[in-house]
């Protein structure tokens, strides 16, 4: 008979976020009975973005030197990601588009989410990540993200049609959230990112200590906003504290040049270096969010273009009632980021209480 609980998300990505909730969310299942396991199911869109690339396939010569070069120096930082997959996931045996179906077959119930599922321009519109192999098992998804509703809209009707053969469908936004429900007809609640269903004392338990002297400013810098840099060494100046920096790519490392560039950190190094910061400044939903579990002073950076997935940023700071920590070109930070982190804690409680309850009524 089949039995536990198969998921499905981004969790080979090399990006902290995404294998971070990807943890949260089998640690979680796992805590209350479930038994969680990963598929392990890496499509081209996502790990093509780490490989190494002929010209053919890059759009310009310039971007066949940025890519390659960024994948030639990320590959340290891979390895962390590659000994975190192993010691700390259970995986299914890996599996391709044509093989999910038979390797889902394992599981009574099958999970999508969390992260940015629900964004085609993430995993190319590909509709796995919306259970179509799935015939017998019943589909739930947990959190998912659309990244933008303009971008979930322009998927066309194929998305919708899967989706209403969900037995249960949760949003990681509130916006999100009210759209599906009204597309779909039934509720589709608004749930917390899974990395907020573990505590502060689970996350500390996984984090390594940075190997920084002394205090520091943290940067974790994934979209290279020129302003955002400006704003980091304002912060410095203010606080007399030198950069520590974590980019997505080796072009954020050259706009953040002159700092202690850390962008090769492990998951665990990741967690360390926001724990240990005295200040951080992230355009990140995932950097934001443990910034406030570890209540770490914090200021996060919103795109200043007009197509832009603040939704999912703003929804956070808006749950946590911390919104005034939102900067952006003309809104500089005041003060150094200081909140009060019990009381957003305490706003985030019924929330993560909700998601508990959802998730537990798919586990029993």
């Amino acid at each position: 008979m089949p039995d536990g609980i198969g998921i499905l998300t981004y969790h080979s990505a090399i990006n902290y976020g995404a294998v971070l909730q990807a943890y949260a969310l089998q640690r979680s299942i796992d805590e209350m009975g479930g038994r969680a396991t990963l598929l392990d199911y890496r499509p081209d869109a996502i790990e093509d973005q780490y490989r190494v690339r002929g010209y053919r396939k890059c759009s310009s010569l310039r971007n066949f030197g940025a890519h390659n070069l960024n994948s030639l120096c990320r590959r340290r930082r891979r390895r962390g990601f590659t000994r975190f997959w192993r010691e700390h996931l259970s995986l299914s045996p890996r599996c391709t588009k044509e093989t999910i179906g038979a390797v889902a077959a394992d599981y009574r119930c099958l999970i999508t989410g969390s992260d940015q599922v629900l964004n085609p321009a993430c995993h190319r519109g590909d509709t796995t990540y919306l259970l179509d192999f799935a015939t017998e098992q019943k589909k739930f998804a947990y959190a998912a993200s659309m990244g933008s509703l303009a971008g979930f809209a322009a998927w066309g009707e194929k998305p919708l049609s899967l989706l209403a053969d969900f037995s249960a469908i949760s949003l990681r936004e509130g916006d999100a959230a009210a759209y599906l429900s009204e597309l779909l007809g039934r509720e589709c609640p608004h749930t917390v990112d899974p990395v907020w269903l573990l505590s502060p004392t689970e996350w500390e338990s996984l984090a390594t200590a940075p190997r920084e002297k002394g205090d520091y400013i943290l940067v974790y810098n994934l979209m290279n906003y020129p302003y955002m840099r400006a704003l980091a060494d304002k912060l410095s100046a203010r606080l007399g504290l030198p950069i520590v920096s974590i980019s997505k790519s080796i072009l954020g490392d050259a706009r953040y040049r002159g700092t202690r560039i850390r962008s090769n950190a492990s998951p665990e190094e990741f967690l360390g270096y926001i724990r240990g910061a005295t200040c951080v400044l992230t355009d990140s939903f995932h950097g934001t969010s443990f910034s406030i579990l570890f209540e770490r002073p914090f200021f996060t950076a919103l795109d200043p273009g007009e197509d832009n997935t603040n939704s999912r940023l703003l929804s956070l700071l808006q749950a946590t009632g911390l919104a005034n920590h939102a900067v952006y070109p003309g809104k500089e930070p005041l003060g150094v980021g200081e909140a009060d982190f019990t009381a957003a804690h305490a706003r985030m409680q019924g929330a993560i209480e909700r998601s508990r309850t959802f998730l537990q009524a798919i586990c029993h």
